[in-house]
């Protein structure tokens, strides 16, 4: 199972507020414009997130990929696998509830 199974759920509702809100006929309701709007709005940091760590977990393995017929990539790995951890940990503290999000961010200070 995919280490971040929950954000395709996310993904997919993102992808559906992004086709809602480009409908004209949306904006006819304020109220419910402003709600997709919202929604969409609170999703985005998740979806820049995941496309992060989905990026840098690509890289990693285009990286060992490179690492085996060239040995000079070797010294790319750690980089790319700290790329990795820090966009994995972004993305876990993104997904915690909000209020969860915002203590653990206020203990770091």
């Amino acid at each position: 199972m995919e280490r971040f199974a929950k954000v395709n759920e996310l993904l997919a509702e993102y992808e559906s507020l992004e086709a809602q809100m480009a409908d004209p006929s949306i904006h006819a309701d304020q109220n419910k414009a402003r709600a997709l709007g919202k929604r969409y709005a609170q999703l985005g940091p998740v979806i820049a997130g995941y496309r992060a760590y989905k990026l840098a977990e690509e890289d990693l393995i285009a990286g060992k990929e490179l690492a085996e017929s060239d040995p000079s990539f070797a010294s790319e790995i750690v980089a790319l696998e700290k790329t990795k951890d820090d966009a994995a940990a972004l993305l876990e503290e993104l997904l915690l509830p909000r209020e969860k999000c915002t203590t653990q961010r206020k203990k770091e200070y």
